[in-house]
Formats: C-alpha cells, structure tokens, sequence
C-alpha cells in the first residue's frame, strides 16, 4: 500500500508540476483506496480538469472549420501559423527561375487546387517534400513565401527555437504538435527555413538525447504509420543539403537546385526591384556584366545602396525633393563596396594568394639542388600514371 501511495505521490507531483496551492497530500489520501495506478491516473484527470489545472480544449475556426486545439497545438499554432491572405511575395515577382517555378507549380501548387485529380494512395499523389538548395540570397525563401500565396492553403513556418526547450519533453511534444495541427488543418504546407539545422544527419556522439529524439518524432509523423492519407508538404530550404539525413532526404522526392541567376535572370531581378525608380540614366546590360556571381540578395543589396548615394547627393544639393534618378555614377560608387557574397576566384586573386614561381630562386624553403634531382622523378611518375577513363 506505501508503495502505491508512493507512486501516486509521484504521479500526481508530475501532472502538478508547480501548481503548490492545492493540497497534494490530501488528494492523495482521497485515493488511498484505488489501488491500480490506472485508477489513480482516471481520478487524477477529473480531479485537476475540475481544479482547473488541466485547460479544456480551445476552438477556434481555421480556414472556415471548427478545430479543437490542446495547449501544445495551441502554441503551435500562435507561433508557426502564417496567413497567406497577408503575404504579398507571388511568382511574378521572384525574377528568373522559370523552370523551377514550373517545377513548383506543377507538383507543389496545382495539387491544392485539384485535389480531385491527385488522389492520395496512387500514383499521382501529390509528393510529401520538397528541398530548395543552393547559395545563399538566391530566393528559397522568396519561392516558399511564394508557394504559401499560390496554393492556397494552410502555411506553418515552423522556427527552431520555437520547437526546443529546457524542461524535459516538451521539445518532443512541440515537435509531435506541428504535425497534430497540420493534421487537423490539413491541407498544409509546413516549411522549415534553414532545414540542415534541424534535420541533420544522425548518429553523432556529441549530439544531445532530446535533438536526436525531436529528430526522430518529426521523421515518424512525417511518413508515420498512420500518416500515409494525410495531405501534407514538407518544404526545406538549406545551403547544404549534404549534411542532411539520409531519411529526410529520402522523404523529399523533389529537390530542386536554386543556382545563382544567369545575366538574362540579372537584368528580369534588376528590373523587378528596380520599377519603382527612375532608370532613364542607367544601362542595364552594363550593370548585369558588372555583377557577375551576384544573387538576387546581392542585387537588391546593390541597389539598395545605390539608392542611398543618390538621396544623399540630392540631400546634398538641397534639393532632394526634386525628382530623384538614378545613374550609373551611383551603382559604380555602390559596386565599391558592395561585394557578391559567393564570388568565384579569379585567376589574378588565386595568383595574388599562391604566386606561380618563375625560377628556381623563387621557391622557399628546399634547396636548389634537391628541387632538380626530384623533377624529374616527379615527371616520370605523372607519365606512369593511366589516363582517366572517359
């Protein structure tokens, strides 16, 4: 009997956590006479819902149908749910990227609408991933931000600091209320920004119990047992998609590179960002050519700056409310010192690092005489070597 009254002691300490106002001894004794812990944990329940310590669910009406909600799923949904109605980021204003847009549409957006025409079960299910990569500043997110306007259903962008915390399993039921609200709201598209951070790969010594388990549980509701019906997209958008597991990978189907805009996509994003201004003085072939390897960030980071050397210089001629335009001056004072963020080496700054030695003298550290015996050593050796087979 101690032992049981012990037990009940501990379960009930558990489910009050610090809720010290009420009598737990008390309580306890009221229930000395169940002996089976289910009939304490039964008693329990209505003794703290009628209490007031266990909260009754909350309706509340999602896209026009009634949800009850639980306290995780409530959280879930005040610090993930995204209204599309007041996103304003559309396909027609991601500049380039055609092909990946039909890609996104084809499989991603067109599915929502036509849910008829996709069943779930067959081969013409909508898929349950899609992974955008590629460098940063290139529109991954602007495509999700883009994806959530189009398709027209409910958007959960979920963030990584929302889903972790210090008391013990609550990151794993934070993580098990994502996919319980897409459930219930379903269709749903959840996105996860910087997806490497969450989902990486397995099995490191040096990662804590509660990531691995976090990991875990979103892996099992995404493609769970019972999970095969439910119409959910999980969307990712990471630089490096090589860290991910080979499970997350597996669950996304459709992976789509993002790679930095060619110079006809250059001159559409330059057009885009800059429709609001005044271009009569500006070429923009010429600025496409100067900003090789830059991203669309790069580009809006351009311009951006450009704009500002043109406020200050009306400013500085007192006249800033005349009509402002921009010239080619200000994006060559902006490329100044604006730099791309994955610029690629050219040969004069691989040569400024590592310089290509022109004699004998030129190479430090070995003697001279050592350098001409293993030459020719080292060019024998390269002409044994088998060609590569092409």
């Amino acid at each position: 009997m101690n032992k049981a009254r012990s037990e009940r002691t501990l379960f009930f300490w558990c489910c009050y956590k610090q809720k010290k106002e009420m009598d737990i001894e008390r309580v306890v004794d009221f229930t000395i006479t169940l002996v089976s812990l289910g009939g304490s944990a039964y008693l329990a329940y209505h003794v703290l819902k009628r209490a007031g310590f266990i909260k009754p669910k909350t309706k509340i009406r999602i896209r026009g149908k009634m949800v009850s909600l639980g306290q995780a799923e409530m959280e879930c949904f005040s610090s993930t749910a995204v209204d599309p109605s007041q996103l304003e980021t559309t396909f027609d204003m991601v500049g380039g990227h055609e092909a990946i847009k039909a890609t996104i549409l084809r499989n991603v957006v067109f599915p929502f609408h036509r849910p008829d025409l996709f069943p779930v079960g067959t081969l013409r299910s909508p898929p349950k991933g899609l992974l955008l990569y590629g460098p940063p500043g290139t529109g991954k997110t602007m495509l999700a931000k883009a994806i959530a306007k189009e398709a027209d259903a409910f958007f959960m962008d979920v963030r990584i600091e929302s889903l972790f915390s210090k008391w013990v399993g609550e990151s794993e039921q934070n993580t098990a209320a994502i996919f319980c609200l897409a459930k219930l709201c379903q269709p749903t598209i959840i996105f996860i920004d910087e997806i490497d951070s969450l989902l990486s790969e397995r099995g490191h010594s040096a990662e804590a119990p509660v990531y691995s388990n976090a990991k875990t549980i979103f892996l099992r509701h995404w493609d769970g047992f019972h999970s095969s019906n439910d119409r959910i997209v999980v969307i990712g958008a990471t630089n490096m998609p090589h860290v991910l597991d080979a499970a997350v990978l597996r669950r996304m189907p459709i992976q789509i590179e993002v790679p930095l805009p060619t110079a006809g996509e250059r001159q559409t994003i330059l057009k885009t960002i800059l429709c609001d201004e005044n271009t009569d003085m500006c070429d923009l072939e010429t600025i496409v050519q100067w900003t090789d390897t830059y991203s669309g960030s790069d580009l809006r980071a351009l311009c951006v700056d450009a704009c500002s050397h043109m406020i200050y210089e009306a400013v500085r001629r007192g006249n800033p409310e005349v009509t402002m335009k921009l010239t080619m001056a200000h994006f060559e004072e902006s490329l100044r010192q604006q730099n791309a963020s994955k610029a690629k080496k050219s040969p004069e700054k691989e040569e400024a690092f590592c310089p290509i030695p022109e004699s004998w003298s030129d190479v430090a550290g070995v003697s001279q005489e050592k350098l001409r015996r293993a030459l020719p050593l080292a060019l024998m050796l390269v002409n044994c070597m088998p060609s590569p087979m092409l």
